[in-house]
Parts: structure tokens; C-alpha cells; sequence
């Protein structure tokens, strides 16, 4: 009878022991959310340090909430598992008999003007003829359009289409400037070329009222109003409808700067195959890709990976539908069972997962020597760059690398925090309530000020 009463009290000193670390944090994080009055909000929060897997904060770690953009901490891992870290995107060119200039992509998310200027001036160093016709663009290796979760009749940056052609993130920076003479019209300047823009508008007198409106109706661009004489500029970030005719308007206009006689028109077509190979440019490799996609929680970029990983995992064309597959299955392989996602970028009202499940991605990249550092680089470095840049945390800044997440009524914040010899994984969601972008990100940075102070 003494030998069972003492093999019981081991075995309770071994399960309070155990949990002896979780309890007061996960005490401290309640008084958090509890003094931040957030109403009926939803939350799950998990916290453990490495090596050793120790539980530090468990608290509804496996609710399915809204991840928001953690979302993107799945895309990630998935296109590094499947793609891997040295893919680079492709973008190809041809020539055909009679004279067309024919581009097929792959999806690249990273294509920016710049780039596609150092195309032009390769196509012509590999023998694009002086004179050629219409310009064809290839998107077929993704399908068209939006993806679940998009928004409709957004013109906003962040609801960008995704296209396996597109330039400058699908997006447009667009701005306007008063001339020198008072009457004369506003000076618009584009980041790149190849958009129609209806110049309406026209520079003020000083200390005038600026009216300037910009409109965008499918690929032109209305301006219209009045900007003072000594008026700053004026700039507007907006996304294309047709991404791929977007990139091939901008390609004709750097090959008509560079002397090329294009005659033709910019069209959509899938490459014949008695067109004659030209050239072949690549991306960066994904390990960049993911830096600009994660740390500027970049939505484009994250939904042009998913469908990357759809076409390599199922045959193209890409698709959302399809790339979510693979990163489900990739979840699935750790352990996630009752979630759901809509999309690879978090833009979605129907996704939801665990902090369980949030952390079991993080886990399997940090356990991967190969990976680890690639996947923590992408994230921001808090009071250093990304959505964390202008945090003012003495316990965090330029110590926690960490994803944020934010919709409405919906914010969440996982990383990695070090700690001596040790790594602390985490994963905050809150859901609901009064949950609001400034709330939510002051809240989630105080759960993560408590991991850092109690560990």
C-alpha cells in the first residue's frame, strides 16, 4: 500500500511538474485579454520552447479560428516542401514565321518592371528582329481570374488578380504632380508603362482646394480635378484587371523605347508549337520570394505560390483549389485534422485553423536543419522591417520574427522568439468581439511581451 500511495505521488509530482511552466503564463494571458475588454471575442493561444517541445501556454489551442494572413505560414512551408527553396519561376519567349513575339509565364510573383526591362534588353541581345508584329502573351499555366476569398470589384493593391503573366505585383503605382504654370494639365507619372491614362486634370493656384480623383475602369485610368501650384504629390496604388495584358502592354512599350518596331497589337494565345525558342529569364529563388510575400504580408505573392504548388503537385493549370489540396495534405502530415482553407493567402472569411495547427507547421520547419533558417528569415523582424517594423518593444525588437494577421474583427500574430539556448514557438488568434486592427495588434503583441518576460 506505501509503494502505491508513493508511485502515485511521483506520478502527481510528474504531471504538476509538467505543467507547472504553462499555468501562470496562461493565467497572465487571460488577465490580457480579459483587461482589454473584448467582449465575446474567440481566442486560442499555444506557446512552446525548444529543444525539449515544453508546453509554455495552452489555452483553446485547438479551436479552428480565423488565421488571417498566418495563413501564409502554411503556404510557406508547403512551397518549400513542394517547390523548394532554390525553385526558380520561369518566363519563357519565342518567335514565330511570321514575325510575333510570344511570352508563356509560370507565375512569377516577384516580376517588377525593373526585370522585365532586363528582358527586353536580353530578347534583343538574342536576336528579336528589328520589326515584329503582335505580342502574345501565355498565361495558361494558371487559370484565370480571382481566387476564393478575393473580393469583388476591389481595386485595392492587396485584391490583386493573380495571372501566370503579371508585372509589379498585378498592382499599378500611379501619381500626380502640379506643373509649373498655373492652368496647364497635371504631370501623371506611372511606374510602369503601358496603361491608358485620361489626363483631365489641371494645376491650381497656390493654396487652392487639391480635387484630384483617380478612377480606374478596366486598363485605363481617368484623372480628373485640380492640383495646387505647390501642392505634394498626389499617389494612389491600384490593382490591373487584365495582369497579363497589363505585362505585354508594358513589354511593348520598353521594346519601342529600345528601338523596336512593334506593328502590331498585345494579345492573349497559347505558344504554337512551331514557334522558335528566343529566351528563357528566371526569378529570384523562393527563399527571397518568401521574404518580400511574408514580412509585407504580401497577398498577391502568397496566391501565386498556392497555384505554383497545384501546378507542380497536379499538372497545371494552377489553381487555388488545387494548391490548397497539397498544403492541406502537408497539414494533414503533422497532425491537423479539423481545419479548413479557402485560399493561400488568409484574404478569407471560410478558413480556419488551430493554433495547434499553426504551430505544427512552425515546428516541422524549425526540426528541418535545411529549412529553418530560410522559413525564419522570411518572417519581420519586429521594430526592423514588415508589419512589426514600427513596433516599440524593448523585449521584442530585433529579437522576435513573427507573421501577423488582420480582417476584420479578426487578428493574430505567430513567431519565433529566442531565449537563451532555447526558441519559443507561438500562435495567438483572436476572433470576434471587439476585435479591431489596433486592438487586435496591441493585444497580440502584449501576449507576446508575456512569453518574453515569463519564460
Amino acid at each position: 500500500m506505501k509503494n502505491a500511495i508513493n508511485k502515485l505521488t511521483i506520478v502527481l509530482f510528474v504531471t504538476i511538474g509538467a505543467f507547472a511552466n504553462a499555468a501562470p503564463v496562461d493565467e497572465s494571458i487571460r488577465g490580457i485579454i480579459r483587461d482589454s475588454k473584448l467582449r465575446n471575442a474567440e481566442y486560442g493561444i499555444y506557446a512552446v520552447s525548444f529543444p525539449g517541445n515544453k508546453a509554455l501556454a495552452e489555452i483553446n489551442k485547438d479551436l479552428p479560428l480565423n488565421p488571417a494572413s498566418c495563413m501564409k505560414l502554411i503556404t510557406t512551408a508547403a512551397a518549400l516542401r513542394t517547390l523548394g527553396a532554390d525553385y526558380r519561376f520561369p518566363t519563357k519567349f519565342y518567335l514565330s514565321a511570321d514575325g510575333d513575339l510570344w511570352v508563356k509565364g509560370f507565375g512569377d510573383p516577384s516580376l517588377v518592371i525593373e526585370k522585365l526591362g532586363e528582358m527586353a534588353d536580353n530578347l534583343i541581345k538574342s536576336g528579336l528582329p528589328v520589326t515584329i508584329g503582335d505580342i502574345y502573351i501565355d498565361d495558361s499555366y494558371f487559370d484565370r481570374g480571382g481566387y476564393p476569398g478575393r473580393r469583388a470589384n476591389d481595386s485595392n493593391p492587396y485584391n490583386a488578380v493573380t495571372s501566370a503573366v503579371a508585372l509589379n505585383h498585378a498592382a499599378l503605382s500611379l501619381e500626380v504632380s502640379p506643373a509649373s504654370i498655373i492652368g496647364m494639365p497635371a504631370i501623371i507619372s506611372l511606374d510602369a508603362p503601358g496603361m491608358n491614362v485620361q489626363n483631365l486634370a489641371k494645376t491650381g493656384q497656390k493654396r487652392s482646394t487639391r480635387t484630384i480623383r483617380i478612377m480606374r475602369t478596366g486598363d485605363t485610368v481617368k484623372v480628373t480635378g485640380r492640383i495646387p501650384l505647390n501642392s505634394r504629390i498626389v499617389q494612389q496604388f491600384f490593382s490591373v484587371q487584365e495582369p497579363s495584358l497589363h505585362f505585354g502592354n508594358a513589354l511593348k512599350a520598353l521594346l519601342v523605347e529600345s528601338g523596336i518596331n512593334v506593328t502590331g497589337h498585345v494579345k492573349q494565345g497559347a505558344v504554337p508549337q512551331s514557334a522558335r525558342f528566343l529566351l528563357e529569364s528566371k526569378s529570384i529563388p523562393l527563399s527571397e520570394i518568401i521574404k518580400d510575400m511574408n514580412k509585407n504580408s504580401n497577398n498577391f505573392m502568397a496566391e501565386q505560390v498556392t497555384k505554383a504548388i497545384g501546378a507542380k503537385s497536379f499538372g497545371a493549370p494552377g489553381t487555388t483549389e488545387k494548391g490548397v489540396a497539397e498544403s492541406s495534405k502537408y497539414l494533414k502530415s503533422l497532425g491537423g485534422s479539423n481545419f479548413y482553407m479557402e485560399n493561400g493567402s488568409g484574404l478569407s472569411y471560410k478558413t480556419n485553423l488551430s493554433a495547434n495547427d499553426i504551430i505544427a507547421v512552425m515546428k516541422d520547419m524549425y526540426n528541418d536543419a535545411e529549412l529553418r533558417d530560410i522559413y525564419l528569415s522570411s518572417l519581420s523582424v519586429a521594430g526592423i522591417d514588415g508589419t512589426t517594423k514600427k513596433w516599440d518593444s524593448p523585449i521584442l525588437d530585433g529579437k522576435l520574427r513573427a507573421k501577423t494577421g488582420s480582417l476584420r474583427r479578426v487578428s493574430t500574430l505567430a513567431g519565433f522568439l529566442p531565449n537563451k539556448d532555447e526558441m519559443i514557438l507561438f500562435a495567438v488568434m483572436l476572433n470576434g468581439g471587439r476585435v479591431d486592427f489596433t486592438t487586435g495588434r496591441r493585444v497580440t503583441k502584449m501576449v507576446a511581451e508575456d512569453l518574453a518576460a515569463n519564460k
